[in-house]
Parts: structure tokens; C-alpha cells; sequence
């Protein structure tokens, strides 16, 4: 279901607040305090505190203090609450917008090579043997493999959209879990994973691999892919301008 706007923005006030929940909590008192100490303060003022003893005297300077502070305190929270709240929240949402984008686009292609390997069927258990029989050429050799050219293609693709992705996600703020889809995305980059070693070691960049390397390779791309998806459609919650359906 497709939200508005100010839906979207309600969600991230909401987390903003949570976030700095101590401040709003001590708003709370503040105006409690100022609110107890300025009826006070109004009491023994018209009434003349000095025939009250000096327990009195001494309660209405702490009185005094206590509702100069929580004025202070909600002057202060005034000023942060149309300074720097409203925009943070404002810059956040579009920012979210910006990293649903790229975020989404990694997601998508790297399910799609999934779903070309094994032909939308559901996978395995055995996940990562099933996946590396399917796109290789023949039977491992001395421990070494070939992955078949068109999915190095399609791998070597991916390698270069999830380059791009991540530069764009470094555009935006590191607490929209920039560093956790950074991470997750260089795990779903089985090309360069796998070609980095091929051009240290041979200069080339051949779809050779060992077995080994390629099952532990993409054990981590299918934990990776679905703790990816679960941090994408949690970002999508905030997002306005996106209609289509996320598997």
C-alpha cells in the first residue's frame, strides 16, 4: 500500500523520538517542575514568605532555582525542537528515499541471478552445493571449477551495479544503516569476491575457482541476501514514491 508523505515523516519523528527519548522524557518534567514550582513560587509570594520561617525561605529559593532551570530547559528544547528536529527529520526522509534506490536495485539483481540458477525453483538445504552444480561447466578438477560464462556475466554485472550502488549510498547519512548494506553488499558481489583472487594470483580474469572458495562464497550470499531483504523492507517503511511489490 502506497503512503503519503507526512506518513512516512510521522514514522521517522516518531523514531527520532525514540532515539533521544531521554530529552523528550525530561520535557516532560521540566514542565511538571515549572508548572509546581511557579504555583509555589505564586503561593508564598502573596502570602509573604518571610512570616513562614526559614524552612520556607529556603524551599522558595530551591523553588525558585528549580523553575528557572525548567524554563531554561524548555526554552532550549523550543529552540532544538524547530531547529534542529524538524529539519533532521525532514533531511532524513529524503535521504531514505535516496538509499531506497540503489539498496533496491542490488536486492533485485542479485535475486534475480538466483532465481536464473535455479530456475524459480526453491532452493535446498544443501543451498550452496546446489547453487555451484548448477553454473558450473563440468566436475571440479583438482578442486577447480569453471563457472559457466553467461553467469560470470551476469555475476561480473552485478559486481559493477553494486560499485555504483554503494557510492551512492555513501551519499547519505551513516544512521540509515549505510554500514550494514555496505557490508551485506559486498557479499553479494560473488564476481568480485572470486575475481580478486584470480587477478592477484593469475593476472586474469578468468571464471575459474576453487569449489571450496565458491560453496563458502555463496553460503554467504544466501545468509546475506535474506538479511538484506530484511533491512530493505524495513527501509522501504519509509519510503513514499515506491509502489511496486518487494518479493
Amino acid at each position: 500500500m502506497e503512503k503519503t508523505r507526512e506518513e512516512c515523516l510521522k514514522l521517522v519523528k516518531e523514531d527520532i523520538k525514540c532515539k533521544h527519548s531521554k530529552a523528550w522524557t525530561l520535557l516532560c518534567f521540566a514542565v511538571l517542575f515549572s508548572i509546581v514550582s511557579a504555583a509555589f513560587i505564586a503561593y508564598y509570594t502573596f502570602n509573604g514568605y518571610m512570616y513562614s520561617g526559614w524552612g520556607a525561605v529556603a524551599t522558595y529559593a530551591l523553588m525558585f532555582i528549580l523553575s528557572t532551570f525548567s524554563i531554561g530547559y524548555i526554552s532550549a528544547f523550543i529552540f532544538y525542537y524547530y531547529h534542529d528536529y524538524l529539519s533532521m527529520a525532514s533531511e532524513m526522509l529524503e535521504d531514505y528515499q535516496i538509499a531506497y534506490a540503489p539498496v533496491k536495485i542490488i536486492y533485485q539483481y542479485s535475486k534475480m541471478i538466483e532465481k536464473t540458477v535455479f530456475e524459480d525453483k526453491k532452493p535446498s538445504d544443501n543451498y550452496d552445493s546446489e547453487f555451484a552444480d548448477s553454473i558450473i561447466v563440468e566436475k571440479p578438477v583438482n578442486g577447480i571449477i569453471e563457472i559457466n560464462p553467461a553467469i560470470w556475466k551476469m555475476m561480473r554485472l552485478n559486481s559493477s551495479m553494486i560499485k555504483e550502488s554503494v557510492d551512492e549510498l555513501k551519499l547519505v547519512r551513516s544512521d540509515l544503516n549505510q554500514i550494514t548494506f555496505i557490508t551485506l553488499s559486498k557479499s553479494l558481489d560473488i564476481y568480485h569476491q572470486l575475481s580478486e583472487k584470480n587477478w592477484a594470483l593469475e593476472n586474469d580474469d578468468n571464471p575459474n575457482a576453487k569449489y571450496e572458495d565458491l560453496k563458502l562464497v555463496l553460503r554467504n550470499y544466501k545468509q546475506s541476501l535474506e538479511d538484506y531483504q530484511g533491512i530493505m523492507l524495513n527501509l522501504k517503511r519509509y519510503v513514499y514514491f515506491d509502489i511496486e511489490k518487494d518479493e
